[in-house]
């Protein structure tokens, strides 16, 4: 069948892939269970697309669609969630860069806390417990 090239052109590039043919779900409760795990493409397959011998590729990251020819599919899906990866690693880079700050003053300290900031500071001697002990109580 379709479905089985699908698969044996996804397993022979060594990409994991799950069947949903659930017949008692409607296809938007199938999309909406399968991004709340966190699956990052749906490959959706419909009567026009098997004559067509393509997929529509829906990337869960950005919405992003695209028919993709069965021939060659794996490779493309390699080349999609490698693209994935780094869209998201930039997202969550930046995000992270956006929050850390630099502080040498206490006045700066706690109010960067407060923004929910990653706070960098001066470094005391790690025999100094009492330094850090007097953060952790003056920044509660």
């Amino acid at each position: 069948s379709f479905i089985d090239q699908v698969k044996k052109e996804l397993k022979n590039a060594s990409i994991r892939c799950k069947v949903d043919d659930r017949g008692n779900q409607s296809p938007g409760w199938k999309y909406n269970h399968w991004e709340q795990k966190g699956v990052p493409l749906r490959l959706e397959v419909g009567p026009r697309d098997a004559a067509a011998n393509t997929v529509m590729v829906v990337r869960r990251v950005d919405g992003v669609k695209a028919s993709k020819p069965v021939n060659g599919l794996g490779s493309a899906i390699r080349a999609e969630l490698d693209d994935i990866h780094q869209v998201m690693f930039a997202k969550a880079s930046a995000a992270r860069d956006s929050k850390v700050v630099q502080v040498t003053s206490w006045s700066d300290f706690v109010p960067a806390l407060n923004d929910d900031c990653l706070v960098l500071t001066p470094w005391c001697s790690p025999k100094n417990q009492e330094a850090e002990d007097q953060v952790k109580e003056r920044s509660r």
